[in-house]
């Protein structure tokens, strides 16, 4: 298999019910090297800092480091904050499957700015999606693999999520997407570092049907390319 398909081989050309259309990123952090950070579209690609732990059990996954090493990914704000936070105007989804290591804190798996982030903490998920106010969710996490979904439709307007195969839509309320804060895998700075497993990270500029959530919960993010093709995006 080449780089590049090892890289992108969350997404099959055929047989499923799954369409590739606007997908801006994703990241299956499953390579040994690290190499699992990198997107083929180059403008979204994160950089490692204080070297980040890649797991090749099962799941292959990126670990985050907090205490003395901080160890996670980051990106300026030039990527994903500016051509899918900022994009005020258009929908937005997001998925991810995390794990915290610990109980006690708030984790977060994911924080684009202010703009857009997960966390867990003892008792709910927290998230917020390019609007005025979070969402927090009763979930106690118990150091769970947790798989996350989240859409925005600011036109309808509308918002769904999905967690751990459960969905739930209600009324979306919006705002001001500007972000011009660095991006952040496995923490909120560069000094809030928490031990966290990431396993794979989308990110798309459309909402996904709900057979397509269903289709990449069950899949575990992980599908075959049909016949060997490598889907462009």
């Amino acid at each position: 298999m080449s780089h590049l398909q090892h890289k992108r081989k969350a997404f099959q050309s055929g047989g499923t019910p799954f369409d590739t259309t606007d997908l801006i990123a994703w990241y299956d952090f499953d390579d040994s090297g690290g190499d699992g950070n990198l997107d083929n579209h180059g403008a979204y690609d994160w950089t490692e800092a204080n070297t980040p732990t890649w797991d090749t059990g099962s799941p292959n996954h990126l670990i985050t480091t907090g205490s003395t090493t901080d160890a996670h990914l980051t990106m300026a704000d030039t990527g994903l904050g500016t051509d899918w936070v900022q994009q005020s105007d258009g929908d937005r989804s997001l998925v991810l499957r995390f794990r915290a290591h610990s109980t006690g804190a708030t984790r977060y798996a994911l924080y684009i700015g202010n703009r857009a982030f997960v966390n867990v903490n003892d008792t709910d998920l927290v998230f917020r999606m390019i609007q005025a106010s979070s969402v927090t969710v009763s979930f106690a996490h118990a150091t769970a693999w947790v798989w996350f979904y989240v859409g925005l439709n600011p036109t309808t307007p509308l918002r769904n999520y999905n967690i751990n195969g459960g969905a739930v839509t209600g009324t979306n309320s919006q705002a001001a997407a500007a972000n011009t804060r660095t991006a952040y895998v496995g923490g909120d700075s560069a000094t809030n570092i928490q031990d966290m497993d990431i396993d794979y990270m989308g990110f798309f500029n459309r909402v996904l049907t709900a057979d397509e959530q269903t289709f990449l919960y069950n899949s575990g993010g992980t599908l075959a390319y049909s016949g060997g093709t490598i889907v462009q995006v």
